[in-house]
């Protein structure tokens, strides 16, 4: 069965604002993608196959523990 790739995801969203917010994210979201192996943890296709991000499991954007990140 052929995947459809999934869309990619713009940095910026409508209001123009960066998803950047956190002085450190991006190292927080290289440190997640290595840990995860740069493969989505649902679906398990690569960053070659899919645009990967980095999910807060419960929501709260301020909760940047290892434990509720995940690479989708």
């Amino acid at each position: 069965m052929k995947r459809t790739p999934l869309k990619k995801v713009s940095e910026k969203k409508s209001s123009g604002k960066t998803l950047y917010t956190i002085p450190n994210w991006k190292e927080i979201r290289k440190h997640i993608l290595e840990r995860d192996n740069y493969a989505c943890k649902l679906c398990f296709r690569d960053g070659e196959e899919v645009v990967l991000l980095v999910h807060h499991i419960n929501g709260n954007r301020e909760d940047n523990e290892d434990s509720n990140l995940i690479t989708l």
